[in-house]
């Protein structure tokens, strides 16, 4: 059996953090998470995260297409503002106050941002 994950190594260029709290309770690897937890969304870019794949623009443009299935007018009234990118899974940390927090970290290609 062949797995379907890719490792791949990237240097990574430091970006923002996008602080939040959950709105709802919720479970995170079967743990609970309280209504009011502080989410960390750490959102960083690297020259080294390889390009979409064949295929995927397609999909993403149908997955975006308006409701009427209008793909051609909402692609050419939005233009071409579709970023890539690379999500971590959440995990449990702690914030500069020792508080628990749920960490995120997102990692796209750096000529989004150029």
């Amino acid at each position: 059996m062949t797995s379907a994950w890719i490792n791949v190594n990237i240097s990574l260029s430091p970006g923002f953090c996008i602080k939040s709290k959950l709105l709802h309770p919720g479970f995170l690897n079967q743990v609970a998470l309280p209504q009011g937890l502080k989410v960390f969304v750490n959102v960083a870019w690297s020259k080294d995260v390889p390009p979409p794949l064949n295929g995927v623009k397609k999909a993403l443009g149908l997955a975006t297409a308006t409701p009427t299935g209008d793909h051609q007018a909402h692609t050419e009234n939005r233009g071409d503002r579709t970023i890539y990118v690379f999500a971590s899974d959440g995990r449990l940390d702690t914030d500069k106050g020792a508080v628990l927090v749920v960490a995120r970290g997102l990692v796209s290609l750096t000529r989004y941002f150029a």
